[in-house]
């Protein structure tokens, strides 16, 4: 089954689920209540397997190197930030040809995702690594070159001979980067400590976590990721008036119903990767509750709630992933 038939075909039960839940009762934080993360398989990020750290040096250093692009000036690094969280923090990725469309997700935590870029084209890390390297407007190159270049450097051609018969490859380069970033996970945060039972939350976070469930974002924020796995219409019960009419999923399947849709973002990590969504337009994560839940839920927020709200994304902020401590 080619790429697109496969994702018109799981597109449909992909949304199931993400429509509003009115709130018929006042918040309770009652631990039955709390638990209910089981039921949309909520649960704490895991621990990475131990580290070849030989291989995962490699894919750091191809991970920053800007020879992989055309002009040698952009990189993997350039538009996902590890100092900040591996997201972007600008409003979009500025690329070989100016400035793009869209604001660089996180690559950390994004081995969990079951299908890669803000139009879900990529279903694993290691095709979505083509995307960006052969994008006019971001890489704009080839692998044949990308080779070439990195041949000539006598030290890292030894690094590759050292975990590749082959040597320098696409494939080796490709398998290097993707290996460093399944290692990017960030496991412990307070809400996973909280789901383990190992802390308890303040009643402020509580409350955000029973509103998060009873308002409906959990429909669509749900997974070990709080997110990454699902599709859904930006502007599902009030349109947004965004700063560039980006088509979404429809720019990769041609078909009018999937006009606007997008993969649903994790949460993971969510008070430290602005600006948000795909075109980055909303700087303050306040201002990004507020709108999702107008846009997606048809919910008008008090201002309890969202406070509660955010207080509780907070919890899903977690130690930056491990393994760049151990390579620096």
């Amino acid at each position: 089954m080619d790429t697109m038939r496969w994702i018109k075909a799981v597109i449909p039960w992909l949304m199931l689920g993400c429509t509003p839940q009115q709130v018929t009762h006042s918040p309770s934080l009652d631990i039955n209540r709390l638990n209910q993360a089981k039921h949309h398989s909520v649960l704490p990020i895991p621990e990475p397997e131990p580290a070849n750290l030989s291989l995962a040096r490699l894919g750091w250093q191809l991970f920053q190197d800007p020879r992989l692009s055309s002009n040698n000036a952009i990189s993997c690094a350039t538009c996902h930030e590890l100092h900040h969280y591996g997201a972007q923090s600008s409003m979009v990725s500025t690329g070989v040809n100016g400035l793009g469309e869209r604001n660089s997700p996180t690559v950390f935590n994004s081995s969990l995702n079951p299908m890669q870029f803000w139009d879900g084209r990529a279903f694993n890390l290691h095709t979505q690594i083509d995307g960006p390297v052969h994008n006019p407007v971001e890489m704009d190159s080839n692998w044949p070159d990308i080779v070439i270049k990195l041949q000539q450097d006598s030290e890292l051609k030894s690094q590759f001979q050292r975990l590749y018969s082959d040597g320098i490859t696409e494939a080796n380069i490709k398998h290097a980067i993707d290996y460093f970033e399944s290692q990017l996970l960030t496991p412990n945060s307070r809400f996973d400590q909280f789901l383990k039972g190992e802390i308890r939350l303040s009643s402020d976070e509580l409350q955000g976590w029973q509103q998060f469930q009873d308002i409906g974002c959990i429909n669509c924020h749900q997974g070990v990721n709080f997110g990454g796995n699902l599709y859904q219409s930006f502007g599902l019960t009030h349109r947004i008036d965004a700063k560039n009419n980006d088509s979404g999923l429809y720019s990769v399947s041609k078909d009018p119903r999937d006009n606007h849709v997008f993969r649903v973002p994790s949460l993971r990590n969510i008070a430290e990767t602005a600006p948000y969504f795909h075109d980055g337009s909303i700087a303050g994560l306040s201002d990004a509750v507020e709108l999702m839940a107008i846009s997606q839920l048809g919910v008008t927020l008090t201002s309890n709630q969202r406070h509660n709200l955010t207080q509780f994304l907070h919890t899903l902020t977690a130690p930056k992933p491990k393994i760049l401590e151990e390579l620096q």
